[in-house]
């Protein structure tokens, strides 16, 4: 848990400094993802784990372990630069979600991190409509932040 804290710490202030370098912009809409993706992500793993969807292996199963948690900023990372396509559609978003999100679950659940509690048709359902409600989600606040700080550096 430590380790994965200070190795997701460690990544995320790497990037957010070789962003700073480049474009201040773009450094600012990746910080607050990232502050905002904790929150978010914790309450989504929460409704996983209260609603014994999931159940991680070796945590107390009440919330999430924290390396669940320290993924969160890191997929946040992802929205401004590799996975930016999303950021001008809300169908690529809920699909990329509902897509992709439980195949890193169950790449989970083959690793040893996690259990399905449930049917894996069923578990993939849920997951896959949550995430590509939580995508959207980001999805708006990314666009909310882009506009923000390109007003805010165009007014300086």
């Amino acid at each position: 848990s430590a380790l994965a804290l200070i190795g997701a710490l460690f990544l995320i202030f790497i990037q957010l400094y070789f962003v700073k370098l480049k474009n201040t912009s773009l450094y600012i809409q990746d910080l607050i993802l990232v502050i905002f993706s904790i929150p978010l992500g914790f309450a989504l793993e929460m409704f996983f784990i209260q609603t014994r969807l999931v159940q991680y292996v070796n945590s107390n199963h009440i919330i999430p372990p924290i390396w669940v948690l320290c993924l969160y900023p890191l997929f946040s990372l992802l929205l401004n630069h590799s996975l930016k396509i999303i950021k001008h559609s809300y169908i690529a978003s809920f699909v990329f979600g509902f897509i992709g999100a439980p195949l890193s679950y169950i790449a989970g659940v083959s690793l040893g991190g996690v259990i399905f509690l449930h049917s894996l048709l069923y578990t993939y359902m849920i997951i896959g409509f949550s995430w590509g409600l939580f995508l959207c989600l980001f999805t708006k606040i990314m666009n909310i932040i882009d506009k923000a700080t390109r007003e805010t550096l165009a007014e300086s």
